[in-house]
């Protein structure tokens, strides 16, 4: 897969979020996000779901995806899209006041991807 996908979701001509994707070996999110204000609307769970068949669709095998250990946000949609954990990097997110945040490397195979052959 060596395009990118954009998936975005549009409310009245307005984006409220979008994710980037990319990748030689498989789905890549560069960048997952919802507009202030429209998070709790099942959004990005929308956005997940579209780019995820799409990068299937252009024979990408697997999705991954990096998340801070703290965004407790973000890591009950991951799982539910069936995203699990196969790596860690510790300390890697410097917040401020200089605690550290490891990111967790998550990843899902992609139905109908080539992933199915391997």
């Amino acid at each position: 897969m060596r395009e990118t996908i954009r998936a975005v979701a549009i409310l009245a001509s307005i984006p409220i979020g979008g994710a980037v994707v990319g990748g030689l070996f498989g789905a890549l999110v560069g960048a997952l996000g919802v507009a202030t204000g429209k998070s709790r609307h099942g959004l990005a769970r929308a956005v997940m779901h579209a780019w995820m068949a799409r990068a299937a669709s252009q024979g990408a095998a697997r999705a991954f995806l990096e998340v801070a250990a703290d965004n407790s946000a973000a890591l009950p949609l991951y799982e539910s899209c069936g995203f699990a954990l196969c790596g860690v990097r510790r300390d890697y997110y410097r917040r401020e006041g200089g605690a550290a945040a490891d990111a967790l490397l998550l990843a899902c195979p992609l139905p109908g991807g080539r992933a199915a052959e391997s």
